[in-house]
């Protein structure tokens, strides 16, 4: 019985000393016994959210990749042949509109 009211003083003065400990002294600040686990869970938050973001930076570039290689691609040959059309049109407008061929891109897919 002695040592069952030992142990229940030991342990009441422990909580003593840590509730004065937390409170801390006239200019100190009181401390928060959860702060440890919280600073770990928001710093733990943040490092989700930078992967998170991360991961959708690197998916929206190979979007923007994808879509810059489905582009139409023409050769520097195609391309003058269509200026060569172009330029026609405009310098008849009305009778060539029936003779001109029609040039389309290839599309890399």
């Amino acid at each position: 019985m002695a040592r069952r009211v030992q142990e229940s003083f030991i342990k009441d003065w422990k909580e003593v000393i840590a509730e004065a400990a937390r409170l801390g002294g006239v200019q100190d600040e009181e401390l928060q016994w959860g702060s440890y686990n919280a600073i770990k869970q928001a710093f733990r938050k943040e490092e989700l959210a930078l992967i998170r973001d991360e991961k959708m930076r690197r998916k929206m570039e190979q979007k923007a990749a994808a879509k810059a290689q489905r582009h139409l691609t023409c050769s520097a040959e195609h391309r003058q042949k269509i200026s060569d059309a172009i330029r026609a049109k405009w310098q008849d407008p009305v009778g060539s509109s029936t003779n001109l061929p029609i040039f389309y891109c290839s599309v890399d897919v």
